[in-house]
């Protein structure tokens, strides 16, 4: 795999060994369009939890589940490993898939990696006898892995539990650079995309984090939520923009932001379990004591975490597609950086002023509020 113009990854096909079978574009689900959710979008077994382990809770990006949940398959003998995303450390601030062997090395793995990453490059062709894998993976991801599961016996029968990741998008390698550049870190070594230990200027920290820059010398730069989240649109390509299956249809159990049923600062995680495979591998986690876990109604998850369509409609939609399409094209070039930053400030001051506003009407509405409480005692009462 080598990253394109636009900063996803793309295969790069070795013309003297490929025989022209297909079988890349048949696993591809970009190239199959294979991206419409199967099922329900929220299965009725949802949970909302998180890792019994305070550390494994503090170092996710939510409450943890998806490390307290592979700690337990790793502890049981269930798993002999995971395929997992993980930042080098070495500076290209460009994620990576490998295989965690050691209870450490998926406590390192812990985090959210916003860059689009070649997971299943790191997975061997030929998965040795004996191993048992678990997979964590985007709907993509879960998706390319099925598709070639059905021609590789060894992917069919050695990845022994598919556990996927809501996912909003996977953005270009660039929106890194921009937060290097954001940050002024030339020597940015690592990014958190969601560090909910990085402290903003007013002091705030806790779920859902800020971004954390961390450079060789030591130092930590955080740059706030609200940033994260606008960026996102400038740097998502067209592929993720036609996906409609955010909540990854085709794993054995979703791990995910728990809106609309926890705001703890500690952070949890929403649980979606599709299979009884999943199922058992979630309750063995709680009954060992590596996972809290409580009951949610699917209804509730819902009405917070909506569905996304592959179809624009509005001409703010367009606009975002044909924006997208560009990214994907050509990427972000760092002169637009700085453009890209004073939309971002643009936006905020108004926010910010249309919050101030809001907030000196509630205050001037208030004493005639009193008043008119006062006056209807005064009138009940004679």
């Amino acid at each position: 795999m080598e990253e394109s113009a636009g900063g996803f990854p793309v295969p790069r096909v070795d013309d003297a060994l490929c025989t022209r079978c297909g079988l890349c574009l048949q696993s591809c689900p970009g190239a199959k369009g294979d991206d419409a959710p199967s099922g329900d979008l929220f299965p009725d077994r949802c949970f909302v939890g998180h890792a019994v382990d305070p550390e494994v809770r503090r170092r996710s990006a939510s409450g943890g589940g998806v490390t307290a949940l592979l700690l337990s398959l790793l502890d049981s003998g269930e798993i002999t490993g995971a395929l997992l995303a993980k930042d080098p450390g070495d500076g290209s601030l460009r994620p990576k898939g490998f295989v965690a062997r050691t209870a450490e090395e998926i406590r390192s793995a812990a985090g959210s990696h916003y860059v689009a990453t070649p997971l299943l490059a790191a997975l061997p062709n030929r998965i040795p006898e004996g191993e048992r894998l678990a997979v964590v993976g985007l709907p993509c991801q879960i998706r390319a892995l099925e598709n070639a599961a059905r021609r590789n016996r060894s992917w069919n029968d050695r990845v022994v539990l598919k556990i996927g990741l809501v996912c909003d998008r996977s953005l270009s390698a660039r929106v890194a650079d921009y937060a290097k550049w954001r940050a002024g870190a030339d020597d940015a070594v690592r990014i958190s995309w969601r560090d909910k230990g990085a402290r903003l200027p007013d002091g705030r920290t806790g779920w859902p984090g800020a971004i954390r820059v961390e450079t060789a010398s030591g130092k930590e730069i955080a740059l706030p939520t609200q940033e994260r989240m606008w960026v996102k649109d400038r740097f998502t390509g067209l592929h993720c923009r036609l996906c409609e299956d955010k909540f990854n249809s085709r794993a054995d159990v979703v791990f995910g932001d728990p809106y609309g049923v926890s705001d703890a600062p500690e952070g949890e995680s929403a649980v979606l379990v599709r299979t009884d495979r999943g199922a058992e591998a979630l309750e063995n986690a709680r009954a060992a004591g590596f996972l809290e876990l409580r009951r949610v109604e699917k209804a509730a998850l819902a009405a917070k975490h909506k569905a996304k369509s592959s179809t624009p409609r509005t001409d703010a939609e367009k606009a975002l597609f044909e924006l997208s399409r560009k990214v994907s094209e050509r990427g972000v070039p760092s002169e637009e950086f700085p453009e890209i930053a004073a939309l971002y400030e643009s936006r905020l001051r108004k926010e910010n002023r249309a919050r101030l506003r809001r907030r000196i009407v509630r205050i001037a509405k208030k004493p005639f509020s009193v008043l008119r409480t006062f006056l209807r005692k005064a009138a009940r009462h004679g």
